[in-house]
């Protein structure tokens, strides 16, 4: 979802090797598609989110910690949201 709420579209029909798209992911290749249109912090972000080994992949409180959602949280802190 939040992939999707950033870049507008969904990065691969589903997670399985052969889907182009989410292949190209798993080789680490983040140049085409809807991952050019995220910043670098962003992408990073959704990089440790979509870790496909659950054991390596990065918690809620890890993801918030990430500079990229940090920033966030401190802009709606500083709006008393």
């Amino acid at each position: 979802m939040a992939h999707r709420s950033t870049v507008t579209e969904l990065p691969w029909e589903r997670a399985a090797a052969d889907d182009p798209r989410y292949a190209s992911w798993a080789r680490g290749d983040s140049s085409a598609g809807p991952w050019r249109k995220l910043e670098p912090g962003a992408l990073e972000l959704m990089r440790r989110a979509l870790v496909a080994a659950p054991a390596r992949r990065a918690n809620l409180e890890q993801l918030r910690e990430e500079p990229w959602s940090a920033r966030d949280e401190r802009r709606e802190a500083a709006r008393g949201e």
